[in-house]
């Protein structure tokens, strides 16, 4: 009975651990999903400056691809965070 009530025990702690994986995963995911949602809301030359950023492109490297200074990828880049700041706070 006492190897039974252990077995019990640790199957139960398993499960609660499993759980609260399977719970933060699905949290994870779904804030990705709002993110990634959000940034698709972003006006057409800073979503797109935005998601060069994101591809780990240097600022640099995206005003070269684009052909626009690299102030104004700064700006943009700017502008994208404060935007999607704003859109996730009202979320």
């Amino acid at each position: 009975k006492n190897r039974q009530k252990g077995y019990l025990e640790k199957y139960g702690s398993m499960q609660a651990a499993i759980q609260e994986t399977f719970s933060h995963e699905r949290v994870e995911t779904e804030l990705i999903q709002l993110l990634y949602s959000a940034i698709e809301n972003l006006p057409g030359e800073c979503r797109k400056i935005f998601q060069l950023y994101l591809d780990d492109q240097s600022t640099a490297e995206i005003a070269n691809h684009l052909q626009i200074s690299t102030a104004t990828v700064r700006s943009q880049k700017r502008r994208a965070i404060k935007l999607l700041k704003h859109w996730l706070a009202q979320r």
